[in-house]
């Protein structure tokens, strides 16, 4: 049985479900400089080593409700939530009730990086586990967008893992964190082609500490090549996914900087 509670902690706002005893997710409303609440829905993990921001693609929006339960469950994050814990990894799934445009256009605003950086914010005010940000598709336009704002903003976090890469996506400073990029061999969608990741880790070679790209292979495609239910939401091979990506935030997680101010 599902249990659910609301906390009113100051101006933030916590809805803890529990789908069983020894694990209780929280959807949080973190405040923000202006405008409504950021919402996640935040996965603890037992034993936790790290924690990703998980950004997904599309407009961004997920449609979090109270219970935990999403408008939108289809999206590659929303449906392998569940694995994270077997990582050792918290996993964030970052909402966007307003939408950040179907291209991303708003991903580059100030606003939609204020956002990320009250949730890094938040983090850190629970713990010192490395924060890595991961996106997919054009979910990667907020990982670079975060790290484009500010030179400062890389001492926030720890990592950055890019899926499925937005062709335009783009790191205005050298990339000196360790950065992944997993792309399907079958992604048909004409926005995201292998050559985004692939540059995006021929660049960061480097500079960075650990710059690898993974193809991977296999899955199905139920939806338009572009949408989440496809080889380019790598429907079908979710643990393996979550499997890579949490092997290469695990293997050296930098310590976790200072609170962003």
């Amino acid at each position: 049985m599902v249990i659910a509670i609301r906390l009113s902690i100051l101006t933030l706002s916590f809805f803890i479900y529990c789908a069983a005893p020894a694990l209780c997710a929280e959807v949080v409303d973190i405040p923000t400089p202006k405008g409504k609440p950021q919402r996640i829905l935040f996965y603890p993990a037992p034993a936790a080593e790290a924690t990703v921001v998980l950004f997904p693609g599309g407009d961004g929006i997920v449609g979090i409700r109270d219970d935990g339960s999403a408008d939108r469950p289809g999206h590659t994050f929303t449906r392998s939530m569940n694995l994270w814990e077997k990582q050792r990894i918290n996993a964030v799934l970052f909402d966007a009730p307003d939408g950040l445009g179907r291209h991303g256009e708003l991903r580059d605003d100030a606003d939609h990086v204020d956002r990320i950086t009250a949730v890094i914010s938040w983090l850190r005010s629970r713990s010192n586990l490395p924060v890595w940000l991961v996106g997919h598709s054009n979910g990667t336009i907020s990982v670079a967008s975060y790290l484009n704002a500010a030179p400062g903003n890389e001492k926030n976090v720890a990592g950055l893992a890019v899926l499925g890469t937005e062709h335009s996506v783009a790191f205005k400073r050298p990339v000196k964190l360790p950065i992944l990029a997993v792309h399907h061999n079958q992604d048909g969608c004409n926005v995201t082609p292998i050559s985004a990741s692939v540059r995006v880790i021929d660049a960061a070679k480097a500079t960075s500490p650990r710059a690898e790209l993974v193809r991977m292979d296999g899955g199905r495609q139920e939806s338009a090549p572009c949408r989440a239910r496809s080889y380019h939401g790598f429907l079908g091979i979710e643990d393996e996914l979550v499997s890579r990506i949490g092997a290469f935030v695990r293997k050296g997680s930098a310590p976790a900087a200072a609170a962003p101010k």
